[in-house]
């Protein structure tokens, strides 16, 4: 079996109690995410890793000033010239996601609920889900916070990395 040397995750749902069973991670985990994150809220990450590392863990948080969910996109077109022809969007180059903040009415919005589970594999239910979902997130690309966020992930994996392997870019 091989065992995992790190955890990486861009923002993640974080509003999770754990309770009950031993749920320490047994590999580093680093967390990134916005400040301005309306859908996976970084005090929720903050919480939670503060949780884990008293409990043994070794998880950390990186949270980017003014960013908020979705600032890890960097639309091809950004990029000039393009690093990989191959990697365009399939609409052509020319196609940009929007850039600018703006707002989905009708995404599920989940930052205001809080679940508790006992095991990693522990599912929620819809009614837990119904009773704080809401509609709507705001989102947006932040080109200086991505390649941010990008530098430190590739400092973090070459730190966990050992025995001669390199970080590709």
């Amino acid at each position: 079996m091989i065992a995992f040397r790190a955890f990486f995750a861009i923002s993640p749902f974080c509003r999770i109690e754990l309770a009950g069973a031993d749920l320490r991670p047994y590999a580093p985990e680093r967390i990134y995410v916005g400040e301005r994150d309306d859908m996976a809220p970084a005090a929720a990450c903050v919480q939670m890793a503060k949780f884990l590392d008293s409990e043994g863990g070794d998880v950390s948080v990186k949270v980017y000033p003014g960013a908020e969910h979705g600032f890890d996109y960097v639309p091809p077109a950004l990029v000039t010239p393009p690093m990989d022809s191959e990697a365009l969007h399939p609409h052509g180059e020319d196609f940009t996601y929007p850039l600018r903040p703006y707002y989905v009415p009708f995404a599920d919005n989940l930052a205001a609920c809080s679940f508790r589970i006992t095991s990693i594999s522990q599912k929620t239910t819809q009614s837990q889900v119904s009773r704080c979902v809401r509609k709507g997130v705001h989102t947006a690309s932040d080109p200086a916070a991505a390649y941010s966020m990008q530098d430190d992930l590739e400092g973090s994996l070459a730190r966990f990395l050992s025995g001669g392997q390199r970080v590709l870019q």
